[in-house]
């Protein structure tokens, strides 16, 4: 059950589908284009450009109509309730930040937008959206205070013995 923190479109048809525990796939869909049907009208690129996250990141949308759930993509390829029409190019997992994490999930509880934090913190979309990644490692105390103040917190920082993580 992890969350979509980011999709984009690649070459072709294909998609960089970003969890928010590392996990990095890159899917082709144009077998699933290519049977038309509803997602027949991806086949432009323009439309297929504009994927993003669906609600809370439970899945890939283009509009109201056109989503993907992203439980089943996470399924090794052969799987049953893997989707029929795509195929996954790459499986990557990358090493996971908790900080990154941490600020996904205050700003999924808050309800903003990441263009309503900018607005807030005065910190770019863009950097905000990187510094969501969970492979992102260039935060700043001084970007987190002003996020966390944005987001209604206030940041502690804390020090562990070694043996405890």
């Amino acid at each position: 059950m992890e969350r979509v923190t980011a999709v984009s479109a690649g070459i072709g048809y294909t998609l960089f589908v970003t969890y928010q525990d590392g996990l990095e796939l890159h899917l082709d869909l144009s077998p699933l284009l290519e049977r038309g049907g509803v997602f027949a009208a991806l086949k432009q690129r323009a439309n297929f450009e504009q994927v993003r996250p669906g609600a809370r990141g439970r899945s890939i949308a283009w509009d109201d109509d056109l989503e993907i759930d992203v439980d089943a993509l996470r399924l090794p390829e052969g799987h049953p309730d893997k989707p029929s029409g795509t195929r996954e190019l790459s499986r990557t997992q990358r090493a996971t930040h908790p900080v990154g994490l941490e600020l996904a999930r205050a700003l999924q509880e808050s309800g903003l937008t990441q263009k309503q934090l900018e607005q807030r913190s005065g910190i770019a979309q863009q950097n905000i959206s990187r510094m969501l990644q969970p492979d992102y490692n260039g935060h700043t105390v001084q970007s987190l205070e002003r996020l966390a103040g944005a987001l209604g917190k206030r940041l502690v920082l804390r020090l562990e013995d070694a043996e405890r993580a």
